[in-house]
């Protein structure tokens, strides 16, 4: 459904009224010049007010999106399309994609664009090239078109929903890191078949015999007692898994405020530029990793609901253009239980100080490590990699 509305500076009912009474009133005392002029500048503005009004009926507009995943510096192309079913031509007609330009656009990158004179029955397709700078993600669920009379009098919006709505994202900034400190402890470590190999001492139940079963998963004791073969079903782990947790709440600053009710934590600063280049320093070292064939897993924080765990590239590299972070408090619900299933850990932190949702995690196991923007005295044990080192700067 569309939603209209007119604009004018000139027309309106009131001003077609008042101009009426004008003519009368030139009329009645004999301006007959006067008269005439004014009537045909009435006549004028009652057409241009006609045609305003019914500018955009029948008008039908599509998006088509041929470019809307790509890195910064790169464009974004979508095919918009505006059909006229009206028996009169559409003089003009200028759409807009968005209310507010979203903040991955480049200074001065165009988001609109005007089509002069669609004849009846006909449909006119324009490509808009948005120019990008940085990483984010926007959907276009409408777009915004705004048409009138030919004399520029008057002009009128409506907002056209699309049929689907397109998803543009921009992937975070990537550069080149050395990602091997990584995936040192899974060089050696090969998949099975299937890709996964199984990890008895992670037990998960039971089930009955089936041919072709290995008699190590025999279950004696359900033989013993029910004298049925049962078999024991253990975790499957993935050997060449790394998984990338992110700290954000690291990359914060807080300092207490004495209120009436007495003193409270609030928070002070988000250090968001170095918050950024750890970002996409998590791009690059997935899409290294990928490359060498190593699978990896993004988690971010639940903000107290459950813990985001990403999967395929793709998706982690659109979790990763969609994150805002606001500075709120991160939660990571159950997440030890699950560690078994990450294979090698690393949390990306600020100078590796973690946030109290992930002090838990840290020390000396071999099988977890934290990536910092920076060194810190006071880091905890463990590995510790830095930005530079795995940019090659040190």
């Amino acid at each position: 459904m569309k939603t209209r509305e007119s604009r004018s500076t000139f027309i309106s009912i009131p001003g077609l009224i008042a101009l009426a009474a004008i003519c009368i009133v030139t009329a009645y005392v004999r301006l007959v010049s006067l008269t005439v002029f004014l009537l045909v500048v009435l006549f004028l503005m009652v057409l241009s007010f006609i045609w305003t009004r019914f500018s955009l009926k029948r008008v039908g507009i599509s998006a088509k999106a041929v470019s809307c995943r790509v890195f910064p510096g790169e464009e974004i192309k979508l095919e918009i399309s505006v059909k006229n079913s009206k028996i009169l031509p559409l003089l003009w007609v200028e759409v807009s994609l968005f209310d507010k330009k979203p903040k991955f656009l480049a200074e001065g990158s165009e988001t609109g664009h005007r089509i002069s004179w669609i004849m009846p029955g006909r449909t006119v397709s324009r490509q808009i090239v948005l120019h990008t700078e940085r990483r984010g993600a926007a959907f276009l669920n409408s777009i915004d078109a705004t048409s009138g009379d030919g004399f520029g009098l008057g002009s009128c919006t409506a907002s056209f929903p699309l049929e689907k709505s397109a998803m543009m994202v921009v992937y975070p900034k990537v550069f080149p890191v050395d990602s091997s400190p990584l995936a040192d402890d899974l060089r050696s470590m090969q998949p099975s078949d299937k890709g996964r190999i199984q990890d008895n001492s992670l037990f998960k139940g039971i089930r009955d015999y089936e041919t072709g079963d290995s008699i190590k998963n025999i279950n004696w004791r359900v033989l013993a007692r029910q004298g049925q073969l049962a078999v024991n079903i253990y975790q499957n782990l993935d050997p060449r898994l790394v998984t990338f947790i992110f700290d954000l709440e690291s990359f914060t600053s807080w300092r207490e405020e004495v209120t009436n009710s007495g003193v409270k934590t609030v928070l002070d600063s988000i250090r968001e530029d170095e918050l950024e280049e750890m970002i996409s320093l998590a791009a690059s070292c997935i899409l290294s990793l990928e490359r060498r064939k190593i699978r990896c897993n993004l988690v971010l924080p639940s903000f107290g609901e459950n813990v985001m765990k990403i999967h395929t590239q793709e998706d982690i590299l659109t979790a990763l253009a969609w994150l805002e972070y606001d500075g709120s408090r991160c939660f990571f619900p159950q997440l030890e239980s699950h560690m078994h299933t990450f294979g090698q850990v690393w949390i990306i932190t600020d100078r590796a100080k973690l946030s109290d949702g992930l002090s838990l995690l840290s020390g000396k196991n071999r099988d977890r490590g934290i990536i910092a923007y920076a060194q810190d005295e006071e880091a905890p044990g463990g590995r510790v990699l830095t930005l530079s080192q795995l940019r090659g700067e040190t």
